[in-house]
């Protein structure tokens, strides 16, 4: 007797499965465009036909989370057996009418005080900008917002958090993760620098990586700075007793003996130059490095530490 009604259960189950084009026990597996919380089902539903864009409603019935999709299922996208979702499809029609207009997509259609009909742009439907070297750490839907997150070693000097006004969108296309100081920056003269001796590097890839901070190899414009920076290289000591050599932003590659700081073009304004090797390798050595006190010119594939600076 007790096998019987669980069989006359699960088939009234399986019949009521689908009441009205509710279609309980399913969820499509996509990202809504819009999430409401406290929404009845068919209160959902009804949400859902004031927006053109709205194709399907996935409704979890033990939370009353309300999410609108712009998507329907098809033969790609397949739903999914979910015991406390419900799914329903809208109609086929374009663009549900607003009086007489039709309502852009991410427009609702509301009732004025006038009773007239109009369309009001009250979500998002631009795409989530993308994120570079990160991920996406947080969104919310009402206000449509998203967070990003940066991978380990990389970071972003502007905003986290970007908000998308509706019939505006995000204000920006793409946020993108730079490389970051793998040492705390230290402050000087109303700039920073980066005393990367973690890893070493040959000046061309040195260079590079002072770019991917937004920085550049160090450049001094006065013997203040020189000063302060060579403080700095002095708490820098090797086994042997002697402080790191430190690549810079000074070149003559393309002017033998002319040199000049490759980020801003321009000569230096003070010197450090052993007098004894100063410019002694030819063209062979082409890049300066700063080591105790000093300037010498290097080979510039050789691997040093190096000095950022922005």
């Amino acid at each position: 007797m007790l096998f019987q009604l669980l069989i006359l259960f699960a088939f009234i189950g399986r019949f009521s499965a689908v009441e009205n084009g509710f279609e309980f026990g399913k969820k499509l597996p996509c990202e809504p465009f819009l999430i409401l919380n406290m929404y009845g089902l068919k209160q959902c539903f009804s949400e859902c036909q004031t927006y053109s864009m709205c194709l399907s409603i996935n409704y979890d019935r033990k939370h009353l989370v309300c999410e609108l999709n712009s998507v329907r299922k098809n033969a790609s996208l397949l739903l999914e057996n979910k015991d406390d979702f419900v799914y329903k499809e809208t109609t086929d029609q374009a663009s549900p009418q607003c009086g007489s207009n039709s309502c852009d997509p991410g427009s609702k259609c509301v009732r004025t005080t006038t009773d007239k009909s109009a369309c009001i742009p009250s979500v998002c439907n631009d795409p989530i900008p993308e994120v570079e070297n990160g991920t996406i750490a947080n969104r919310t839907y009402m206000p449509a917002s998203v967070t990003y997150l940066c991978n380990p070693g990389l970071v972003n000097e502007e905003s986290k958090t970007f908000y998308c006004v509706p019939g505006k969108g995000w204000g920006i296309t793409k946020y993108s993760c730079i490389l970051d100081c793998p040492v705390p920056w230290e402050q000087y003269g109303g700039r920073q620098y980066c005393f990367v001796t973690t890893f070493i590097l040959a000046w061309d890839a040195a260079k590079n990586v002072c770019d991917q901070m937004n920085a550049s190899l160090v450049e001094y414009q006065n013997q203040d700075e020189l000063n302060w920076t060579q403080s700095k290289i002095n708490g820098h000591v090797q086994r042997n007793g002697y402080t790191l050599p430190f690549w810079i932003g000074l070149t003559d590659e393309g002017s033998e003996g002319d040199w000049y700081w490759e980020h801003t073009h321009h000569k230096p304004d003070i010197s450090a130059w052993d007098i004894y090797f100063y410019s002694s390798g030819g063209t062979n050595e082409n890049c300066a490095l700063h080591y105790n006190s000093i300037w010498l010119d290097k080979p510039c594939n050789i691997s040093l530490p190096f000095i950022c600076e922005k």
